[in-house]
């Protein structure tokens, strides 16, 4: 059967039952060990491999080029501030966490992206829907990490989908277990960067981001997805879960 290679996106002949599909020129690339027959599920997976886990349903962005130093993605995101936001940043002061193994993203918050200007910078890169209005920074107002204690950065699965691991996974259940997730901001700065970066694609076609790091002034929890043409901001209850709503880790 026909797939498509989930790192280059051409046509391929492998297909994982875990819905993980791979050519044998990536899998050389990446180090990874073909199956002997279509229905083998388990791959061994080499550590230094983008794919951390190719025996779960998960979706590699398929970018390319991406930062291997510390240097390089502070390059890279002195020139993204510059071309989409036209603010010259110096990135040298921030630490960058380490790589424990597959979070090959690295997003940088600054003080002045608050909520609202990341908001706007999306409703005029693409179409927008908040289901709580154009002030964010009123109606969510905290956050686990938050631009007003100063710079930071993070370190994100390269995913287009969010996390298989959290699906059916709640809020609450995400704050019992002290997990580290992300929060609205940083979504909100990771659908730009990476429009920006792709030339023009979106994230969380197919779920929607589980914010479940930050709260409504309510309780509730933010969620995004790109559906219909346009980047939603809705909301859950911090006890919702199902198999499409999931959180995204990060390391601090």
């Amino acid at each position: 059967m026909r797939a498509t290679c989930n790192i280059c996106g051409g046509a391929v002949d492998i297909s994982y039952p875990t819905g993980t599909k791979v050519c044998k020129w990536c899998a050389m690339a990446h180090n990874l060990v073909l199956p002997a027959a279509l229905t083998d599920e388990k791959v061994v997976l080499a550590p230094e491999s983008r794919i951390y886990a190719l025996d779960r349903d998960l979706t590699y962005a398929g970018v390319t080029g991406n930062p291997t130093t510390d240097a390089e993605w502070r390059a890279e995101w002195t020139q993204f501030c510059k071309d989409i936001f036209h603010e010259n940043v110096d990135l040298s002061g921030i630490r960058i966490p380490p790589n424990l193994g597959g979070y090959d993203w690295v997003l940088f918050l600054l003080p002045w992206m608050t909520q609202n200007r990341l908001w706007d910078k999306c409703t005029v890169l693409f179409t927008g829907h908040s289901q709580f209005g154009d002030d964010l920074d009123k109606s969510v107002p905290t956050h686990e990490r938050d631009v007003a204690n100063g710079a930071y950065a993070v370190r994100v699965r390269p995913n287009v989908e969010a996390d298989e691991e959290f699906k059916n996974r709640s809020a609450r259940w995400i704050a019992e277990q002290k997990l580290t997730t992300m929060t609205l901001p940083e979504r909100l700065i990771l659908e730009p960067w990476y429009h920006w970066k792709t030339g023009g694609k979106h994230l969380d076609i197919q779920t929607i981001t589980l914010c479940a790091g930050s709260r409504f002034s309510d309780g509730f929890v933010p969620r995004v997805d790109w559906h219909d043409g346009e980047l939603r901001v809705r909301w859950r209850s911090p006890d919702y879960a199902n198999v499409g709503l999931r959180a995204r880790s990060v390391i601090v």
